[in-house]
């Protein structure tokens, strides 16, 4: 998919490798201007809201981002008609398109679109056009340390250990993999770890990524011998990559896997560092703000939340987005191009805990969760009052009981857990935070 334009996008991404820190902060702010412009005149969402801040078109040449209002995702979602003049780019038809039986993959020639419910629970729609989304893959494939053949012949074996049953980011990543240069196989957390296990051993991986936890999970199946796999790269991606899964990732496969930041809103935020422990983010494709208090930016080794703008997508643009993570900020060497996270904070959910068909414990992935997707739905919040009942809180415009348990009740037969656990649902005005922390749970264990 659109392989030529990934091709050009690396060798300009491979030509800033001697970029000094400097220059990237020049070019960043060119980037900016440019975005800000093409929101002002092609997206009537972009020029009200601004508008309504105080801002004037003829303020564009000198405004930095610090001078922008911070966007949450609830803002974007109430006004998404408006975000962009294209008549494909309304909610209710790409829902439709989400929701039907069309094959994953791209939404139209020019777009592909993900969904997600992410940790707040709240329900989001992005859009990526061509450039964003090419340019992200040249991203990951020319700073990742990723080794890639170029030949049709012998096409890239890669295999996806993920969230598979929808239009999620790391599923539609796989999907519109280059056919020319990359054979996949994806992979469902939701399937039995022996089922993976058997597919695995047959494909025999050469790059493998996924959610770190599930990777850590073969990682066992590795070191216990069921799993016969050699793979020369592995890409972690989507929560949390903790030092003990990344060490048992190392014991099993002989090498570290490489960690990444990505999220729906912008699939190449941060890299592995190349010498030093954490992520550099990639300041040349986005901009990625770490504030703390009054929405100044935090010192080097403090924690604050990220205010994301995607430098690259014009369908849909994403400038000055609370992402609502937690990130700490780390410590940048003197010759570091890139500003560096130390570690990321606060991604990762509680598995809902259910009774599977054998009757053992089991549980479903919080990646799975946080992509839960219905249509018209606002919020969703999953209660386990036992592994055998579950009961999802959602709050919509109007009473859709029915539909969000038969959607949960697919993910419950995929994982083989239809007949052990009862389902019920609640409509609800309000979904409250919690009263000892202050925070959305998106799990509930009762």
């Amino acid at each position: 998919m659109w392989t030529l334009s990934v091709i050009k996008a690396m060798r300009d991404i491979q030509s800033r490798k001697d970029w000094t820190r400097d220059r990237i902060l020049r070019h960043q702010r060119e980037r900016l201007r440019d975005l800000i412009y093409w929101a002002w005149h092609h997206s009537p969402f972009y020029r009200e809201y601004y508008s309504d801040h105080g801002i004037t078109e003829n303020q564009l040449p000198e405004i930095t981002v610090e001078d922008l209002p911070i966007i949450r995702k609830e803002i974007l979602m109430e006004h998404f008609d408006r975000l962009s003049r294209d008549p494909l780019i309304k909610r209710d038809k790409i829902e439709r398109w989400i929701h039907s039986d069309a094959p994953l993959g791209r939404y139209s020639k020019d777009y592909v679109v993900m969904h997600t419910s992410g940790t707040a629970g709240t329900m989001g729609i992005f859009v990526h056009d061509r450039t964003s989304w090419t340019r992200f893959r040249a991203t990951t494939a020319v700073r990742s340390q990723m080794k890639v053949r170029y030949n049709p012949l012998r096409p890239n074996r890669f295999a996806y250990y993920g969230a598979t049953h929808g239009r999620f980011a790391g599923m539609t990543s796989v999907v519109t993999a280059p056919k020319l240069i990359t054979s996949t196989l994806a992979c469902s957390v939701l399937d039995p770890i022996d089922q993976t296990v058997r597919q695995l051993n047959q494909f025999q991986p050469e790059i493998l990524a996924g959610y770190p936890s599930a990777l850590a999970d073969l990682a066992m199946k590795s070191i216990g011998g069921d799993l016969s796999i050699q793979p020369h790269y592995i890409l972690s991606a989507g929560e949390v990559l903790t030092q003990t899964n990344a060490a048992l990732i190392k014991k099993a496969f002989g090498f570290q896997p490489v960690d990444s930041y990505s999220s729906s809103e912008c699939m190449n935020m941060a890299l592995q560092r190349s010498d030093g422990p954490g992520l550099s983010l990639m300041e040349d494709e986005c901009i990625v703000e770490i504030l703390g208090d009054g929405n100044l930016p935090v010192d080097p080794g403090e924690s604050g939340r990220v205010v994301l703008t995607n430098l690259n997508n014009r369908v849909m643009p994403i400038i000055r987005y609370d992402m609502r993570d937690m990130v700490t900020r780390g410590y940048r060497k003197d010759q570091e191009p890139f500003e560096p996270i130390q570690s990321i904070d606060g991604r990762a959910n509680d598995a809902l805990p259910i009774r599977s068909a054998t009757g053992g414990r089991d549980t479903i992935h919080p990646l799975v969760l946080s992509e839960f997707f219905v249509p018209g739905i606002k919020k969703f919040q999953f209660i386990a009052k036992s592994p055998e009942e579950i009961v999802i809180r959602y709050n919509a415009s109007e009473e859709m009981d029915a539909k969000v348990h038969q959607a949960f009740q697919k993910i419950l037969q995929l994982k083989g857990a239809a007949s052990t656990v009862k389902l019920s649902t609640s409509y609800v005005t309000e979904l409250p935070v919690d009263e000892k922390t202050g925070k959305f749970r998106l799990v509930m264990v009762e």
